[in-house]
């Protein structure tokens, strides 16, 4: 048996800051993505001021 207790960190510290980051990306995307799908598609609240500015 060996007396040395060292400590060895199997996931770098820089690893869960950026999981982090990529998460709220997505999320943040994915909002992006459904407004401008509901507002391409004439949602309820975004149909009236598309259509006015139409005309």
């Amino acid at each position: 048996m060996s007396d040395v207790h060292a400590t060895v960190e199997m996931v770098p510290g820089f690893a869960n800051p950026a999981i982090v980051v990529c998460l709220v990306g997505a999320v943040v995307f994915g909002g992006v993505a459904g407004v401008k799908r509901r507002r391409k598609s004439g949602g309820r609240e975004g149909s009236v001021a598309a259509n006015s500015a139409r005309a």
